[in-house]
């Protein structure tokens, strides 16, 4: 009697390992472990390519596309990296990799931006620094105001801010708040006693968004304390 076998039809396989990672953008990945296996019983000539978000760029060991052969039954590895532009929002994103040829073979890895920080904030409007030189005799205080940006669009949430002269004798002035705002004025008592009138000092901000992330500090922003006082109006009565 005529018996039948059945036959498996041959495949490709792809493996990717680790099948998921975390890094920021700007920076390489670690490199996944690509494995190519012919499930056949034929000599194939494989193009193993891999697919990332716009922007983005990887590589296959040192090249973008790989021709490899492989014969029946036996495999194939290869390192893939992966890099994010700068500024690609928090996310998981798929990495595809083929293995093309007629019996085609797929697999995908994963990569996971975490959420990312502000970015470093610019003084706003010239220098970021206004004056009140009319609310408390004697003084006049600054505002420093700022832009805010974040890369998932999260609010900001607090800031610290330095205000130097540069002079070693000198302490910092430094502060902190958990705050929305954008924007900083001191305290009249803890304003005027540190600064000194027609001095040059320099400002400069941090902001943290409402993940707990910080940003880099801005850079350092000169301004100019007034010459002087300003004058202050005397409306006692005289008798």
């Amino acid at each position: 009697d005529a018996s039948c076998e059945w036959e498996p039809e041959p495949y490709t396989e792809v493996n990717i390992y680790p099948p998921s990672q975390e890094g920021n953008p700007g920076v390489e990945s670690e490199p996944y472990q690509v494995t190519i296996i012919n499930y056949s019983e034929e000599t194939i000539t494989y193009t193993i390519t891999a697919s990332v978000p716009s922007g983005w760029s990887y590589r296959l060991d040192s090249q973008q596309e790989i021709e490899k052969i492989i014969g029946p039954g036996q495999s194939f590895e290869i390192p893939l990296r992966v890099r994010p532009p700068e500024g690609t929002p928090s996310g998981e994103y798929d990495i595809p990799v083929t293995a093309q040829n007629e019996y085609s073979g797929f697999g995908t890895a994963k990569y996971v931006v975490p959420n990312q920080p502000p970015y470093k904030p610019t003084p706003s409007d010239g220098n970021g620094v206004s004056w009140d030189h009319c609310s408390v005799q004697a003084l006049s205080l600054p505002t420093f105001r700022w832009n805010y940006s974040d890369p998932e669009g999260n609010p900001q949430a607090g800031y610290q801010i330095r205000i130097d002269d540069d002079i070693p004798a000198t302490p910092e002035f430094t502060d902190s708040k958990d705050s929305l705002s954008h924007s900083y004025t001191p305290s009249s008592t803890s304003w005027g006693n540190w600064m000194h009138w027609n001095t040059d000092y320099w400002w400069m901000v941090k902001v943290k968004d409402n993940q707990g992330n910080w940003s880099d500090w801005s850079d350092p922003t000169q301004f100019s304390s007034p010459l002087h006082a300003a004058p202050w109006p005397d409306f006692s009565l005289l008798k």
